[in-house]
């Protein structure tokens, strides 16, 4: 795993990051975070997500995450998306351990867009939710942990080759 602070120039961040949390921003609801039957009837179970790039097709707000694609510098790009999750409560929630493609192999880049207490963990490593921070990582067990001290947490997750 790689870990990379500080990745995009201050200012296309502040961009990135204004435009994700203004309230124009288009989330959607999804009723749950993960499938697991333990978790199914959760309260905490359940996110916004935006698709950047799905089914071969990029939506219409792909280009706000150029910067951190041609950073990479990807060959081919899976899925895009961006999660929101809300306040959690006063403990921690952990999505679960999973794999985002457990049909084909797949990099994974997690970018984070705001700080909290949430984290990640990735092959049993912690990875602290700072804003402006990208990890890459071959597809292995990850599990988010949600923030119990902000109203959200905004990563973006792609999915790439």
């Amino acid at each position: 795993m790689l870990i990379y602070d500080n990745f995009l120039e201050e200012s296309t961040f502040n961009q990135l990051k204004e435009i994700m949390t203004s309230a124009v921003f288009p989330w959607y609801y999804n009723d749950r975070i993960t499938t697991s039957k333990e978790k199914a009837n959760d309260l905490r179970n359940y996110q916004f997500t935006h698709s950047f790039f799905r089914d071969d097709s990029p939506s219409e707000s792909y280009d706000l995450i150029l910067p951190i694609i041609h950073r990479i510098k990807l060959n081919k790009v899976i899925r895009a998306k961006a999660n929101l999750n809300p306040f959690s409560g006063n403990d921690y929630y952990c999505t679960g351990a999973h794999l985002d493609s457990p049909f084909e192999k797949v990099n994974v880049a997690i970018f984070y867009v705001t700080t909290n207490n949430g984290y990640s963990l990735v092959d049993d490593k912690k990875v602290e939710s700072i804003e402006n921070r990208l990890i890459l990582f071959e597809d292995c067990d990850h599990s988010a942990f949600l923030q119990t001290d902000s109203k959200n947490r905004i990563v973006i997750n792609i999915n790439y080759i």
